[in-house]
């Protein structure tokens, strides 16, 4: 078995795993939330709630008619527009930002999520299938502009996780935050190194629910 067959093997269990533990943690974020009122879990949650969105949408992608699926994946990418921001605001908890360095890092996050939001609604969209999946993917006569605001969020704010978990290494010598953003990385890039890219929505689920379960880890730890 190669190396595209045996993920398309695993595809369908993947998500139904990563799906499950996001309600896990989902959960764990509530019981946080109440226990400590900190608003970093009420930002757990709403990247559970995403991602459980997102897993769902793949799981019952074949039951679906193309133009279905393709209105539930705007709201998909929509969602991605918000979440993938949201990283931004971790970092400044994370580093435990005062008042005005937190103002700053939080208008930073809502520009990223308004021109998230706006490139989700510019998306076009076309059907993928792998393995037992069937998806929306971006097609390629999405907007340039689009491409380059999702690039500059994606990998921006994976480096200001990793710059940040640099940081607190240095000072705690605390490592899960800096493998939160390590993981998603890593896995972004296995698809696109192994000559494989179209693999890289399954490896960054892997990425994904590592991220999510390292940003847990780290905040119960030091809330």
């Amino acid at each position: 078995m190669g190396f595209r067959e045996f993920f398309e093997s695993i595809a369908l269990p993947s998500i139904i795993v990563c799906t499950i533990l996001y309600v896990v943690i989902f959960i764990l974020s509530i019981r946080e939330y109440l226990k400590l009122k900190r608003l970093v879990f009420i930002l757990l949650l709403i990247q559970c709630v995403g991602f459980v969105y997102d897993g769902l949408i793949m799981l019952i992608g074949y039951s679906m008619s193309d133009n279905v699926l393709k209105g539930f994946n705007i709201v998909r990418y929509i969602l991605h527009g918000i979440m993938v921001p949201i990283l931004i605001a971790f970092t400044g908890y994370a580093l435990q930002f005062r008042r005005d360095k937190l103002y700053i890092n939080w208008v930073i996050t809502i520009i990223f999520i308004i021109l998230g939001v706006a490139a989700a609604a510019c998306t076009k969209l076309e059907i993928q299938e792998f393995g037992n999946i069937k998806r929306c993917g971006q097609h390629d006569d999405t907007p340039r502009w689009v491409s380059s605001v999702d690039t500059v969020m994606n990998i921006g704010s994976v480096i200001y996780m990793l710059i940040a978990g640099i940081i607190l290494f240095i000072i705690k010598r605390e490592f899960f935050y800096f493998l939160s953003g390590l993981f998603m990385l890593i896995f972004s890039a296995i698809g696109p190194a192994s000559g494989n890219a179209d693999l890289n929505f399954l490896l960054s689920v892997y990425g994904e629910i590592l991220m999510i379960i390292f940003l847990f880890v780290f905040f119960k730890k030091y809330s």
